[in-house]
């Protein structure tokens, strides 16, 4: 990562939804090795309120399965806020057959666990590339 990289990238602010204290350590150690922040939430009532809080992420890693409300209906309740409908929310489940529901869902990406960190970061450079965010890392 380039000096250039690494100052653009501390601006862009990734909200991890996941009840598995796990998946957030692992995921928050590999997106803040690539120069993302990373703040985190255990379920979807806890996303909500930080999505909604500024500064606001730039990208929400959405588990599906959580408890109190689960990642569909958070997702339909962010993509239905006119606060946060904005933010490009990625599915992150070890539910591979969902794939297609949750991108006509509303879902803008679809990650399955065990991770692909690769791919991973190619789908957040992607989102940046569709949305042109210059706050994402290049």
């Amino acid at each position: 990562m380039t000096a250039q990289t690494a100052r653009t990238a501390k601006d862009t602010k990734i909200l991890v939804i996941d009840d598995e204290d796990m998946n957030i350590i692992v995921l928050t150690k590999v997106l803040m090795r690539n120069g993302y922040e990373v703040i985190s939430a255990k379920n979807g009532r806890e996303g909500i309120a930080k999505a909604t809080l500024p500064p606001q992420p730039d990208i929400i890693l959405m588990d599906l399965m959580m408890p109190e409300i689960n990642g569909w209906d958070a997702t339909k309740s962010l993509k239905t806020n006119s606060q946060t409908m904005h933010i490009p929310i990625f599915a992150v489940t070890a539910l591979t057959t969902e794939h297609q529901a949750a991108i006509e869902f509303g879902f803008d990406g679809f990650c399955e666990k065990p991770i692909d960190f690769n791919l991973l970061i190619d789908l957040l450079e992607n989102i940046r590339k569709k949305t042109g965010n210059s706050k994402l890392p290049k």
